[in-house]
């Protein structure tokens, strides 16, 4: 799904696609090491994980037609309102998994991965970014082994969001939006996201926003 010449080590975005689709090949036939009574669980992530892969490509297309000078924003839009009629239709329970990137240089790019959850007319966001840009934002701390410590970075979560604001075309736009327009890098995306977006999403209707976000443990 991937064309060959968006390959490249710095690029956030074809790791991620590469880990999702190694993922999806791993659980969508377990075989005899999943019970059976497990198994359609299985299935599902695969699904899930598959669907994850195919918005990344989504990005990666959104991409390759900004660096080609021929991007006027009408193909994000075009995709994020798929996304939009995707998460609407989610069902109570149900989880999707979203990329997120943004510039760290000019030829490289940092991939996060978000996971909603929909309960009801609300929702809950976790962002999963194990290292690199914007992960300072998260909480960390180091493992409990003595002979080789790592550090433990845990997702940033948001919890009863109104799945109006989740599904937002515009939400995701700004999100979105600095992989075409070529933010400037003395305008780190990762401070938009964690200290405006993020926190836009758990303020309460008429509640002022004063820029601080709540982070908690997943």
């Amino acid at each position: 799904m991937i064309d060959e010449s968006d390959k490249g080590g710095s690029d956030g975005l074809v790791q991620l696609s590469s880990t999702l689709r190694t993922l999806s090949t791993l659980t969508s036939d377990p075989g005899d090491v999943v019970p059976e009574e497990l198994a359609e669980g299985w299935r599902q992530v695969s699904q899930l994980l598959n669907e994850a892969d195919c918005k990344v490509s989504d990005l990666l297309a959104v991409t390759r037609a900004a660096q080609q000078e021929r991007m006027d924003e009408q193909l994000l839009h075009s995709t994020l309102q798929g996304w939009n009629r995707q998460l609407l239709a989610l069902k109570s329970g149900a989880c999707a998994l979203l990329p997120l990137a943004w510039s760290t240089s000019v030829s490289s790019r940092h991939a996060v991965l978000v996971v909603l959850r929909r309960r009801g007319d609300y929702g809950t966001l976790a962002l999963v970014n194990l290292a690199g840009s914007g992960s300072e934002y998260h909480p960390q701390q180091l493992s409990d082994c003595a002979t080789r410590p790592w550090r433990q970075i845990s997702p940033v979560t948001c919890s009863s969001i109104p799945w109006s604001r989740l599904s937002s075309t515009v939400f995701w736009l700004f999100m979105l939006r600095p992989l075409v327009t070529g933010l400037a890098l003395d305008e780190p995306h990762p401070a938009l996201l964690y200290e405006a977006l993020l926190p836009f999403l758990t303020k309460k209707d008429g509640e002022f926003f004063d820029g601080n976000l709540s982070m908690r443990m997943l």
